[in-house]
């Protein structure tokens, strides 16, 4: 695998955060405090915002650093690297996927949300799968680092499974 495995990663999160987080969040805050007649569009646009922010940018830069760092801190290299690039496909179409579901209204809004929560979750899976096994893979260490790389990754599966 390439060392620059996180570029995807990257451009991504910043992709999302730069078109759809920013849009939205500026929306959103015009509607919320002035009379611009923005009041048509759906109040669940902020939680299509929140989407987009928490699980399309930070969770992918956060993904796309991980997979860059981690070999290094550890002594190794990234383990199950055919993953990665399925990691990235699925955790993007997972935001897009809810949030458009947001936005086109029933029948459409509960299995967008359903599939696009799918595969965040999916994506979370591969994410562990990779950092644990990168994690057991480096020389042997004490560092405390370790314990909380596996609880972030874990994490992420948690709160990808609670969107589900």
């Amino acid at each position: 695998m390439p060392s620059r495995v996180f570029v995807p990663f990257f451009i991504g999160s910043l992709l999302l955060t730069l078109t759809w987080g920013t849009t939205l969040g500026m929306i959103n805050l015009a509607r919320l405090t002035s009379e611009w007649g923005l009041g048509t569009l759906p109040s669940s646009s902020v939680y299509a915002h929140a989407y987009v922010q928490v699980f399309g940018f930070m969770a992918l830069f956060i993904m796309g650093v991980a997979y860059h760092v981690l070999p290094r801190f550890v002594g190794g290299v990234l383990q199950n690297a055919r993953l990665v690039p399925w990691s990235f496909w699925l955790q993007l179409a997972g935001v897009v996927g809810i949030a458009c579901g947001f936005f086109v209204g029933e029948p459409f809004t509960r299995p967008l949300w359903i599939t696009g929560s799918a595969c965040l979750l999916i994506a979370a899976a591969l994410f562990c799968a990779v950092t644990l096994r990168t994690l057991e893979s480096g020389v042997p260490g004490r560092e405390l680092f370790r314990r909380w790389v596996a609880a972030g990754a874990c994490w992420l599966a948690i709160s990808s499974a609670l969107a589900l």
